[in-house]
């Protein structure tokens, strides 16, 4: 199998400097990028650098819109969205930052439009047995589990 030359400096933060200026990205989709490339060692080191400093790659930016858009758009939970943050590297303190973005009313809000979305959508007759069946769902997706107990007993869907 013949083995892909390996870009230059200037070729690989140009390749880069694109990639991060497209879309947010992490340092580890950045590493993983740089070996999808086949960039040595010593360049990709470089290149790390050069995009940190010119600020294409900011892990603070980086969790700050990863969580908002994951919480308006997908309605992920305050839980899910650290897990996935914590899988790419991000600081406790990024991560942290982040969450503050997502208030007590706004989140409640999202808990209780997507519960409605699942109520609407489910088949299932028997109510007995279509609450207990929202609570799993909302519970794997990473909704805290008082969370939707307490809605489930609050509001009628």
């Amino acid at each position: 199998m013949e083995q892909k030359p390996s870009l230059s400096l200037a070729e690989a933060i140009a390749k880069l400097e694109y990639y991060c200026a497209y879309q947010e990205r992490c340092r580890a989709e950045v590493s993983k990028k740089l070996i999808s490339l086949s960039v040595s060692p010593d360049i990709s080191t470089a290149v790390l650098a050069h995009v940190i400093k010119e600020n294409f790659l900011n892990e603070s930016r980086f969790a700050l819109i990863f969580a908002r858009g994951k919480f308006r758009l997908k309605f992920w939970s305050r839980y899910k969205i650290t897990t996935e943050l914590k899988a790419r590297h991000i600081s406790e303190k990024d991560i942290q930052e982040a969450l503050k973005e997502i208030n007590g009313p706004v989140y409640l809000k999202a808990l209780h439009t997507l519960a409605r979305k699942w109520w609407s959508q489910n088949t299932e007759k028997d109510l007995s047995r279509k609450k207990p069946k929202l609570a799993a769902y909302l519970i794997a997706r990473g909704w805290e589990s008082d969370l939707v107990h307490d809605m489930l007993r609050e509001i009628r869907l």
